[in-house]
């Protein structure tokens, strides 16, 4: 199991650079969407912020949870899919065996960035009520938060992407297509209410 979380900044910088295979885009996506909301509830910390913001920590504690957790998921489910194609396929009940393992694997690590689209979906609409009420002191911060979960939801959807790119499972390709059409619609549609609320 991944500890990603459990090195030092530049200890995971380091391991972003490196010529491995792990971590990767995924677990950047999660780090930056986890970034952004950490700057949401500084916002809503911060003396002079407007208390009717205050109102969003519980939300943002978990949503920063998930994406904390996802930083780690991310490489565990891609290792699953790696250790899946070093699978015998000698025989044909080898080979079998080996295409469903992968197959299972692929939905598994789909469904990690899906989640993270889902966490900065849902963090870019807390941005909305955080942002309109965030003081001059601390709008900066806040239209950085907002400029990172953008990212992050751009970078998770890419990974999706790549993924189902390689599937041949129609109909979870179908089903994981649109919930990712949909939450990069959504998050797309908060992330331009908080930049209007910052007066971007």
């Amino acid at each position: 199991m991944s500890h990603l979380t459990a090195l030092t900044v530049a200890q995971l910088l380091d391991a972003f650079a490196s010529g491995e295979p792990l971590p990767a885009g995924g677990s950047a996506s999660a780090l930056a969407g986890a970034a952004g909301v950490s700057l949401l509830l500084k916002v809503t910390t911060t003396a002079g912020a407007d208390r009717r913001a205050y109102g969003r920590l519980e939300a943002l504690h978990r949503i920063r949870d998930e994406l904390i957790t996802l930083v780690d998921r991310d490489p565990d489910a891609y290792a699953d899919v790696l250790a899946a194609r070093r699978m015998p396929r000698a025989t044909e009940q080898d080979a079998a065996a080996r295409k469903e393992r992968i197959a299972e694997a692929m939905r598994q690590a789909t469904g990690v960035p899906l989640d993270a689209m889902r966490a900065c979906r849902d963090a870019l609409g807390e941005a909305v009520n955080v942002a309109g009420h965030a003081s001059r002191a601390v709008r900066a911060d806040a239209g950085a938060a907002v400029d990172l979960l953008l990212a992050a939801l751009a970078g998770a959807a890419g990974c999706v992407d790549a993924n189902l790119g390689s599937m041949s499972d129609d109909g979870f390709v179908e089903r994981a297509r649109r919930e990712r059409e949909r939450l990069g619609t959504e998050g797309a549609q908060e992330g331009r209410r908080a930049r209007e609320a910052l007066g971007r």
